[in-house]
């Protein structure tokens, strides 16, 4: 829900009875043994009419659409009347007067209401509720909620959770946050990134959980900032993705698997030995700073060149056989020793 306003200036007479009137002054009289949502009412004892606490003017704007309600309890009888909402002009003065009729049980809580829609002029409104005899049965009235609203919501001022008052507290209109800031500190698991998936985990400050693992066929970045304690997620086959930090690197990087490829990079001192690079694999290993590592094996197929050897063949006359040299080793074939 959007972030409401209240924009009655005295709605539940939490100070006193200012802006309260009608066919006889009011009592700011303590209610709270009574039911009503708030502590103090404006109790009427005397006249036929009573008008609510008004809107700042300039607080309505013409064409836009109203919802005004207030909260009553008839002492001792029944009470039914009229309902009319009192659009007031720049100069003050009430004009207008849209009106439905409510009613409402004996010692019994009734919330009244009207929706209208504020004429060409108005700047201001206020409730005015009419046709009952206070003088007969005393009416307590209190709560009003006066709101640029289609629908009748519930009622909040600035007393109420994720309420706070624009001015004076009790004396000022009111305003409902949409919700309430979250603070603190999150223990929780950041979510994995399934299968097919891509997404981002981020955090600031000191990250003691996992970060998620990069799966088959997703792709995703986790990124940290200040002091990594947790693995670095490793590059799955047929994975792509990217592990960096920045200061002091303690976790082993990831390696780059069969037919994936990647790049592991550090920034100042890695204690890590670097990846090793796989047959049929590709990939860059990079540091800055201060490197104390072994650097990766290239494993492949080698050729290792061969020594020739010049072989020099003397034929010796002799009955029975020849001699062949070779460098500093010979053959007889007289007496077949070396």
């Amino acid at each position: 829900m959007a972030t409401r306003h209240n924009l009655c200036v005295n709605p539940a007479l939490g100070v006193d009875v200012s802006g309260w009137g009608g066919g006889s002054t009011p009592a700011r009289t303590d209610v709270s043994s009574l039911g009503f949502g708030r502590s103090w009412a404006a109790r009427y004892t005397g006249g036929s009419f009573l008008s609510t606490a008004a809107t700042q003017s300039g607080a309505v704007v013409a064409g836009q659409t109203y919802t005004l309600s207030v909260y009553y309890r008839p002492t001792s009888f029944a009470a039914s009347g009229t309902l009319y909402v009192e659009w007031i002009n720049g100069s003050g003065g009430g004009f207008g007067y849209p009106n439905v009729p409510f009613s409402g049980g004996a010692a019994t809580i009734s919330r009244a209401s009207i929706t209208e829609v504020a004429p060409a002029g108005a700047v201001a409104a206020r409730i005015i509720l009419d046709g009952i005899n206070f003088g007969v049965s005393a009416m307590d009235a209190t709560m009003v909620l006066i709101e640029q609203a289609a629908t009748l919501l519930d009622y909040f001022d600035g007393d109420s959770p994720n309420g706070s008052w624009n001015g004076t507290p009790g004396l000022s209109a009111s305003t409902l946050s949409d919700a309430a800031p979250v603070t603190g500190t999150s223990d929780v698991s950041l979510p994995p990134m399934e299968s097919a998936g891509s997404g981002t985990a981020r955090t600031s400050g000191l990250s003691a959980v996992a970060l998620p693992a990069l799966t088959t066929t997703a792709s995703g970045t986790a990124t940290t900032s200040g002091t990594v304690t947790a693995d670095l997620p490793a590059l799955e086959s047929a994975g792509t993705g990217t592990a960096k930090t920045a200061g002091v690197h303690a976790a082993a990087l990831p390696s780059l698997g069969a037919t994936g490829s990647g790049t592991a990079k550090t920034t100042g001192t890695s204690d890590a030995a670097l990846p090793l690079l796989e047959s049929a694999a590709a990939g860059t290993a990079t540091t800055a700073g201060h490197m104390d590592v072994t650097l990766p094996a290239l494993v492949a197929d080698t050729a290792t060149p061969q020594a020739d050897d010049d072989i020099t063949i003397r034929v010796v006359a002799s009955r029975r056989g020849w001699s062949a040299r070779t460098g500093r080793r010979s053959w007889s074939a007289r007496t077949g020793r070396h």
